[in-house]
């Protein structure tokens, strides 16, 4: 779609009309009305449209490698905050030593001994407390 607040680079077709194309978006031809206009017509409106359209394949390209980057990222980000929540790390108190199990979920037990210490799951900020406060009973 024609967007008149970026750049824009205007020429002649040989028919007479304007063909609009975005500085940012190179291989993608207007008319005046913001209609799609052919690579055909564009070229003889003097647009390089080989070199262009190998630039628009280049950025359609570059932005599927972005976001599959991200999605890559964010999955791995997702699995290691989950391995984190999930099975047993020990924790230290005041010289004591506990077990957290995990439910991958962000919330855990509390083992002492081998045995559970809390009613409820709680959440990791939530762990050090309940275990002082554990102790001091």
């Amino acid at each position: 779609m024609l967007d008149l607040t970026r750049p824009l680079i205007i020429r002649k077709a040989k028919d007479g009309s304007d063909v609009y194309m975005h500085k940012d978006e190179p291989g993608l031809y207007w008319d005046a009305h913001g209609r799609s206009v052919p690579e055909d017509v564009a070229a003889t409106a003097g647009f390089k449209v080989s070199e262009e359209r190998r630039a628009k394949l280049l950025a359609e390209a570059e932005e599927k490698a972005r976001i599959a980057r991200e999605q890559r990222v964010d999955e791995e980000i997702a699995k290691e905050t989950k391995e984190k929540s999930q099975g047993t790390k020990p924790l230290i108190v005041d010289g004591i030593s506990f077990v957290l199990q995990g439910n991958g979920k962000g919330r855990f037990d509390i083992y002492a001994d081998g045995k559970k210490i809390n009613d409820k799951m709680l959440l990791e900020v939530d762990v050090a407390p309940f275990a002082k406060a554990w102790l001091a009973k």
